[in-house]
């Protein structure tokens, strides 16, 4: 036993096994001294070719650069003579070719709303992900998991490719099958836009709840993606959403917009607006049932300041409580709900504040240095608003 597999074992506690490929399996895991769950992809080294395993170490390569909200985020990796094991980010909901199969089942159909959550998630992380010249190459609802947070993560990143410049094309033929795109069935050279094929793919998939092309044999399914029109997908779904699958399933891969196109788009910064309101109003509903349990306990806090007089814990918490005490004076003092008019002209500079901040860190480095000026401007407003309200 190598000293890695004894560091491996020592740190964490293997749960079960929850898949399993041709290269390796993956296994629920434990850290032992924070109690929280990860996944250990172990790939065997043992009979495989060196083609598979310059791949096992492509994927190990590739994960330590992928950092962002909505790709598996890598922890860390253990080499062994057989095997490299991979710890990984576990996302609670398994993946979305489960969850599709579960709706299918129960008859049931996905919310739009949620379908647009998930279709901005993926798209930011493609966005990523092309910004750092690589080629996924198998984007598909089995590669794309679930968080407790109902958030989205493409993982599996086993058959990706870094190209060395933005315009260089890829020529292996590789994905799975369902998601391969034209380009890619006829043997001719890709680059990002088969990602962005495979992404159209999947949102119909989300509403239709089986894949646009489908046939028994390879052959067959091959002819059907380079020469048929996917089907119809339901009325139920509004015809913004239908248009964006239309482009991104286009055959010129040309025709298709980028991930950074998609995130440009109008309807797309119109929704993601839609989105950041209704996650303030969840936050104020959340900071005010915080605000009535910190009420509720004000008459404990004596006694608890009593209890720990003589520790410097004491001094730390009376000192927190002290600033909480004013946090809550100043807060209800500033926000006096009974005046409308002035009520409104701060929820209206509160949202657009963040609004321009989001921009920020998502539009392009050109309109950064409008997005400041905005950003000034509405702090300025609500600082103004915020010491009008004192006097």
């Amino acid at each position: 036993m190598s000293k890695q597999k004894v560091d491996y074992l020592d740190k964490y506690e293997e749960i079960k096994q929850i898949g399993q490929g041709t290269q390796g399996s993956a296994i629920l895991i434990l850290n032992k001294k924070t109690k929280k769950q990860y996944i250990a992809k172990q790939i065997s080294l043992n009979g495989i070719t060196e083609r598979d395993s310059k791949q096992a170490f492509q994927e190990l390569k590739l994960l330590k650069l992928m950092k962002h909200p909505n790709i598996v985020k890598f922890i860390e990796s253990y080499l062994e003579k057989e095997r490299i094991i991979i710890i990984m980010e576990y996302c609670e909901l398994g993946d979305l070719q489960k969850l599709i199969k579960e709706k299918d089942q129960n008859k049931q159909t996905f919310n739009e709303n949620q379908i647009w959550h998930w279709f901005i998630d993926l798209a930011q992380a493609l966005k990523f992900i092309h910004q750092k010249r690589v080629l996924h190459r198998d984007i598909k609802s089995s590669n794309i998991f679930i968080t407790k947070n109902n958030r989205v993560k493409i993982g599996d990143f086993g058959i990706s490719k870094q190209l060395s410049s933005t315009f260089e094309h890829a020529n292996s033929l590789v994905g799975t099958p369902y998601y391969l795109s034209p380009e890619i069935c006829q043997n001719k050279p890709y680059t990002y836009k088969s990602d962005i094929w495979a992404l159209g793919c999947i949102i119909f998939e989300l509403c239709a709840l089986k894949p646009p092309f489908q046939s028994n044999s390879l052959m067959s399914l091959i002819s059907i993606i380079v020469n048929e029109q996917p089907a119809k997908i339901s009325y139920a779904y509004s015809q913004s959403l239908q248009n964006f699958i239309k482009s991104m399933l286009k055959k010129v891969p040309e025709q298709r917009p980028s991930a950074n196109d998609i995130l440009k788009n109008q309807i797309i910064q119109n929704t993601m607006e839609q989105f950041l309101f209704q996650n303030n109003k969840q936050y104020q509903q959340k900071k005010q049932t915080k605000q009535s349990n910190v009420n509720s306990n004000e008459q404990t806090k004596p006694q608890i300041q009593t209890q720990l007089t003589d520790t410097l814990l004491s001094e730390t918490i009376r000192s927190q409580e002290y600033n909480s005490d004013q946090e809550d004076q100043q807060f209800n003092n500033e926000f006096d709900f009974n005046q409308q008019t002035q009520v409104s002209m701060f929820i209206e500079g509160y949202l657009q504040f963040f609004i321009f901040i989001f921009q920020y860190f998502f539009f392009q480095k050109q309109y950064q240095r409008q997005c400041q000026y905005f950003i000034y401007y509405y702090y300025l407003q609500y600082y103004y608003f915020i010491h009008k309200k004192r006097k």
